[in-house]
């Protein structure tokens, strides 16, 4: 009797102890369900925000956070943020008017090409409209988009799978972005053209014009718009940027000579430049963008042999770009079909010699004969035998860029370089320019040659004040 007892009062004791136990862990659980019933409350874009950047409110325009919703509406009705709106709109409703099939997926189903040229060209601008009609829905939907006062719920309730926000027009260029287009070995892929790129690409390179050239010339989108839509096999994006970055540079060093000259003398009337030779031209481009910035200036193009490119180019700054002063764009450009040296007996000191990526011997007969006249010269170096400098003394055991860079190094100082630049390494193998010619009128100015160097760097120089002012006023 006394062992069932005992027997049963250890089956209580045990129901107690469970009891206990189970009663002890209910306000554990409690809570519990709680923090989580309280955590379903946060609406999911502050939640990402948290989690994304540490702010529950953060603006994307602005790139700037707020842990208070107040704040973070004030903000949002503040001034600054209207205005990144405003810019944003603007870049969306730009892009769309000046490129209009770049947004597109598939750009080899826009690029018809009928044997007649003439004919083609109204078939293409016929394409241009309906693509700009076909393209206002689109237009719509991103302005409402930047509209949104909450950037993450952007989002959130839009799918990705439209084409018309799977691009970026609105953030700022960076030239670190160039290691973001396809590359070959260490710099963007020499057979990439505009129309091989993603929709995202093409959005960036537009970015790139608007930020490098928007200012004076925004017509330039349009025009290398109307060259993919006529000839887009010649639209090489790594030649576009090659171009197009040593355009700035030279732009600047024409200018800096023609300052330097006047200081000298300012009573001559031989201190403008007043023809430039793009030698080995190739396509032409660099001489074509060269006379379109300078309206008045005659620019002589000479090749060896004709390039179909180059006419495409011509055609399209002829049919989108601006004219100064009722002269035709381009009225000031020629094309030769020669010898380099076929134009040494008609340089003056008024003449400015130009060659980007010449090869071997071509860079020293463009420094040579620009030297024999006292004119300004400019050359962008490919290939370089290293024979002809350093005494003859061949270059062994380096890697082909350390062997560029010396032979770079010893063609400047042979030829009394003053002005070395270079180009974003991400375009091209070959990004060092080497420039002269125009020094001597400034020996006599003292400190005024850093100054002027280092107004060179300034990568705004070429485009400052502009290509209608700096002719009116030169």
């Amino acid at each position: 009797m006394r062992i069932r007892q005992e027997i049963e009062q250890e089956l209580m004791n045990s129901k107690g102890e469970t009891t206990t136990t189970t009663t002890t862990a209910t306000p554990t659980t409690t809570r519990k369900n709680e923090k989580e019933k309280d955590l379903s409350h946060i609406p999911l874009d502050v939640q990402k925000s948290l989690e994304s950047t540490g702010y529950k409110y953060f603006c994307k325009k602005c790139n700037v956070g707020f842990q208070k919703q107040k704040n973070y509406q004030q903000h949002l009705e503040g001034k600054k943020h209207l205005r990144v709106v405003s810019e944003w709109e603007s870049a969306n409703r730009d892009y769309l008017l000046e490129a209009p099939t770049w947004s597109q997926r598939n750009q080899e189903e826009i690029s018809p090409s009928p044997s007649d040229m003439d004919e083609q060209r109204n078939d293409y601008e016929h394409m241009h409209i309906e693509s700009e009609n076909v393209l206002v829905g689109e237009k719509r939907k991103i302005q409402n988009i930047t509209k949104l006062s909450n950037d993450d719920e952007k989002g959130d309730d839009k799918d990705n799978d439209d084409d018309s926000i799977d691009y970026d027009v609105c953030t700022c260029w960076r030239d670190e972005e160039l290691k973001e287009f396809p590359h070959r070995c260490s710099c963007i892929d020499h057979s990439l053209v505009i129309s091989t790129l993603s929709p995202k690409e093409r959005a960036r390179f537009w970015r790139y014009l608007r930020d490098s050239f928007g200012k004076h010339y925004p017509e330039f989108a349009s025009i290398l718009h109307h060259v993919s839509l006529t000839k887009p096999q010649y639209l090489r994006v790594k030649e576009l940027f090659e171009n197009l970055e040593a355009f700035k540079i030279v732009s600047s060093i024409i200018i800096m000579a023609q300052d330097a000259a006047k200081k000298i003398d300012p009573d001559s009337s031989k201190t403008d430049i007043d023809v430039i030779y793009d030698l080995a031209c190739g396509h032409g481009l660099l001489g074509i963008l060269l006379a379109y910035r300078f309206p008045t200036k005659k620019v002589i193009c000479v090749d060896l042999e004709q390039r179909e490119s180059f006419y495409a180019f011509r055609d399209a700054f002829n049919a989108k770009g601006e004219s100064y002063e009722g002269l035709t764009p381009l009225s000031n450009l020629e094309y030769r079909e020669a010898d380099l040296l076929t134009v040494e007996s008609e340089l003056t000191p008024s003449s400015c010699l130009v060659a980007l990526h010449a090869c071997n011997e071509a860079n020293k007969h463009v420094a040579d004969m620009a030297k024999r006249a006292n004119a300004a010269w400019a050359v962008m170096p490919c290939c370089i035998r290293s024979k002809l400098y350093l005494g003859g003394a061949p270059v062994l055991d380096l890697d082909g860029e350390t062997r560029y860079k010396l032979l770079c190094g010893a063609f400047a100082e042979a030829n009394n370089a003053k002005v070395i630049r270079s180009i974003p390494r991400d375009i091209t193998a070959r990004p060092i320019l080497i420039a002269g010619g125009f020094l001597e009128l400034q020996q006599e100015q003292g400190d005024e040659d850093e100054e002027m160097n280092k107004n060179a760097s300034n990568s705004d120089l070429p485009l400052s004040p502009g290509r209608h002012e700096f002719v009116s006023r030169r």
